[in-house]
């Protein structure tokens, strides 16, 4: 706060998660309801609260088809080769890391991330604050 001046403007752009039950596969996002709590501690008069949510939810399914069509055979083709050159070290790495491994592909190749989920589990906003004195 002491950066502002007074009567100066802050802007936030960011994605948040909404306080629904399950989970999209897409972490990150400071709670909006706790974010709403937070932000009246601040000697800031709200100018503009802007829910861009369904603007923003098609670049999801843009990113999960670059993840899918481009990071899956890179990643596959990585582990082939590694499994190939190095058997045994490849079957150790394997079975130590499965549930760590399990739990990315699951995050990352899973069929949660949609931009249909996005906007079920997130909200993307834009505010507008002005500090006031």
């Amino acid at each position: 706060m002491r950066l502002l001046n007074n009567d100066s403007y802050m802007l936030i752009c960011d994605f948040f998660r909404r306080d629904v039950e399950g989970n999209m596969g897409l972490g990150g996002g400071y709670k909006l309801n706790k974010f709403y709590d937070l932000i009246t501690k601040y000697p800031l008069k709200l100018v503009k609260d802007l829910d861009i949510t369904n603007e923003t939810a098609p670049n999801i399914d843009i990113l999960d088809d670059a993840i899918k069509n481009v990071g899956r055979p890179v990643v596959h083709s990585a582990l082939h080769l590694f499994s190939n050159k190095h058997p045994i070290a490849f079957k150790l790495l394997e079975w130590k890391y499965r549930k760590k491994l399990n739990k990315l592909n699951d995050k990352y190749f899973g069929a949660d991330r949609t931009g249909e989920n996005f906007k079920k589990f997130k909200s993307y906003r834009l505010f507008l604050y002005r500090k006031t004195t």
